[in-house]
């Protein structure tokens, strides 16, 4: 039987490529042939879970939706798809505010000129330097993450 894709998750990320998607479905076979398909791109499976549960990651791509399919040959993929994934071009421009004292706590609201899915609500981080906070959504063009504390300004 061809495979069939029944779910992405997540269904959007960079048009940079590198997200690891989780693709549900069924007929997944466990073989270094295993590939998905990102539009027209395609990509070996980087992790075989199950013959309904694979992991792949995104190529680079302009932003936008593309279709995915899955193929156990690398040759022969499933005819038909309504799964899609989202390519986001996401760049933030706007911090407000932009300093905070050493002492964090800075509640930073991050505004996008460009939509941010709310399926995004999980998966929000801020790097203050080398730490990596967990943010929170707050709209379509906001999200919000809280300065942590450091020991010198930068």
């Amino acid at each position: 039987m061809s495979p069939t894709v029944s779910r992405a998750v997540p269904a959007f990320g960079s048009a940079s490529g590198g997200t690891i998607v989780t693709l549900q479905g069924s007929h997944f076979i466990n073989s270094g042939l295993l590939t998905c398909r990102f539009g027209a791109i395609d990509v070996p499976a980087i992790r075989f879970i199950t013959s309904e549960l694979i992991l792949c990651r995104t190529p680079k791509q302009v932003p936008g939706t593309v279709m995915v399919t899955v193929s156990n040959n690398a040759q022969n993929y499933s005819s038909r798809s309504d799964i899609a994934f989202h390519y986001n071009d996401l760049v933030f421009f706007h911090l407000h505010p932009y300093l905070g004292p050493i002492s964090g706590n800075t509640s930073v609201l991050i505004e996008s000129e460009t939509t941010i899915p709310r399926a995004a609500s999980k998966m929000i981080r801020c790097r203050f330097g080398d730490l990596i906070i967990v943010g929170s959504y707050v709209d379509e063009n906001h999200i919000r993450c809280v300065s942590p504390a450091v020991v010198t300004a930068g």
